[in-house]
């Protein structure tokens, strides 16, 4: 096993997964975004990114489920302006 995942490692994927996506790179993109989720303090953006990404690949029923566990985990930042119609 290797050393703890740390904030900046957090940081790091979350902008590897922004700048995957501007490439239009949106299978990595995800992949980066759902290792970014998994890293304390699990941040919402992460799991929004991957929503989006997921439902720009079509994946609708992926998205629904990153939506929902971004709604799981920060119960208190949910907007229903980004949530409606889930």
């Amino acid at each position: 096993m290797g050393p703890p995942l740390l904030q900046s490692d957090m940081l790091d994927e979350l902008q590897k997964g922004l700048r995957l996506k501007a490439e239009g790179r949106l299978d990595s993109a995800l992949e980066a975004f759902s290792r970014a989720s998994a890293i304390a303090p699990f941040p919402l953006e992460a799991f929004l990114e991957a929503g989006v990404t997921a439902a720009q690949l079509n994946r609708v029923a992926d998205a629904a489920r990153w939506f929902h566990a971004g709604i799981e985990a920060w119960p208190q930042r949910y907007e229903a302006y980004y949530f409606e119609g889930i």
